[in-house]
């Protein structure tokens, strides 16, 4: 994406000079410095801890501050309105035999995770 940035001041004081032009990264996950072999579907690149392994903003899928996405809300209720059909088919039972007390944290969750077991129901 291509700014005009003509008259806009740089962090150290210097204004841009008319006609000069800036290209904004707005597809961040497949920037091979950032993420390993960006173009493969690697489902295991956003396992736990994933977060430690990138610089900080490499991964901001709706943006951040005054320019945040305005589709997230949609998005993000259309996410759980999917997994909700997807799942609906399926019951999920806890392990039994298990620890589930909970960690005294805010929110409160449970402290070594849950297992579940899945069934089909139909």
């Amino acid at each position: 994406m291509a700014l005009d940035l003509a008259g806009r001041y740089r962090d150290d004081g210097y204004v841009i000079a008319r006609g000069l032009f800036g290209d904004a990264e707005v597809d961040g996950m497949r920037t091979l410095g950032w993420f390993p072999d960006p173009e493969r579907f690697v489902p295991g690149r956003f396992s736990p801890g994933w977060e430690s392994r990138i610089e900080r903003h490499a991964y901001v899928p709706f943006g951040a501050g005054t320019r945040t996405c305005i589709g997230r809300g949609l998005a993000e209720a259309s996410a759980r309105a999917v997994v909700s059909v997807v799942i609906e088919p399926f019951r999920f039972e806890l392990v039994p035999g298990r620890d589930e007390r909970p960690q005294p944290l805010a929110p409160l969750r449970p402290r070594n995770g849950l297992r579940f077991l899945v069934r089909r129901t139909r």
